[in-house]
């Protein structure tokens, strides 16, 4: 029944959204309705002869899709190509630009030039993909061609694994989280001055000094955060190593919810210029409750992950 699993898990991939969950039913009651899947024997001869997901999601869709089922292998692995390779050379250049033109520099300020550089990498990386799929789109329509790349027979053992609820991550939510840390490191490190007011011609910060003592902090936290969701967008799900990444980051983040909120980081002169004596306070209340509802989240989380553990590794 894992093999029968981690084949529909496979074909779920290249249905329509909204049309998912009903394929999926109706091809596994096909399915139990035709073999015995008790039988691994029986199983993975059936599977085979299915052949590869994506086919069989094509089958049942009942329609051609965007490509012909040629060229589809070829797109696939155009993109996994593009994905992984596009991003990788752009950051290595970012890199050697930064090595090449400053002679002395720390980790921090080479990690924080390349992950700046990230929001261009996405640009540069829907451009690539948009014209492999206008490439992909003239080729079928004007050339029309007739190969078969598939030389090598599918093989259902070589399934992936199929992730558990606690270790699917969506896709979007990786993408959202990744640009609006990016945009966060950004905003608090070359844009400082965009926490301001103007008032009376003068621009008047909101953070003092003391907010540069725990910036770093915040730094490394927002670059962890980076690491692992640019990880979960590539391994398309979560592992036990980047969960308990997380859950560490969690409770270091707790500790900088703390000092933020104790630190007395705000300007007095912006408090006093516009009447916000509430705002510390405000902060604090906010904040301490804030940290509590992380602690006590996170160490749920480390419960369950503890409670998983042996069943995971």
């Amino acid at each position: 029944m894992n093999l029968l699993d981690k084949y529909l898990y496979q074909v779920r991939r290249y249905l329509p959204f909204l049309e998912r969950d009903k394929l999926i039913h109706s091809l596994k009651e096909t399915i139990l309705n035709e073999i015995d899947v008790t039988d691994d024997n029986l199983l993975l001869s059936y599977l085979s002869q299915l052949g590869h997901p994506r086919e069989t999601a094509r089958k049942i869709r009942g329609n051609r899709g965007l490509f012909a089922s040629e060229l589809e292998p070829l797109f696939e692995l155009a993109l996994k190509f593009v994905s992984i390779l596009l991003p990788l050379l752009l950051l290595f250049m970012r890199l050697l630009e930064f090595v090449s033109t400053n002679e002395n520099y720390d980790i921090l300020n080479l990690l924080l030039y390349v992950i700046y550089y990230i929001p261009t990498v996405v640009i540069f990386l829907l451009a690539a993909v948009g014209f492999i799929f206008l490439s992909f789109l003239v080729i079928d329509k004007y050339i029309h061609p007739r190969f078969n790349l598939d030389t090598l027979k599918f093989n259902p053992n070589r399934l992936p694994l199929v992730p558990s609820r606690e270790y699917q991550t969506p896709f979007i939510f990786n993408i959202v989280g990744l640009m609006i840390s990016v945009a966060i490191l950004y905003l608090i490190n070359l844009e400082q001055g965009l926490i301001a007011l103007y008032h009376d011609g003068t621009t008047i910060p909101l953070l003092n000094s003391n907010f540069n003592q725990i910036l770093i902090l915040i730094d490394i936290s927002l670059i962890i955060n980076v690491g692992v969701f640019i990880f979960h967008i590539f391994k398309r799900r979560k592992t036990l190593i980047s969960k308990l990444i997380g859950i560490i980051s969690n409770y270091y983040f707790v500790i900088i919810l703390i000092l933020f909120a104790f630190r007395k980081v705000f300007n007095l002169e912006f408090i006093d210029t516009f009447n916000i004596d509430f705002l510390p306070i405000l902060v604090q209340i906010v904040f301490s409750i804030a940290a509590i509802i992380l602690i006590i989240f996170t160490s749920i989380e480390l419960f369950k992950l503890y409670k998983e553990k042996p069943k995971s590794l």
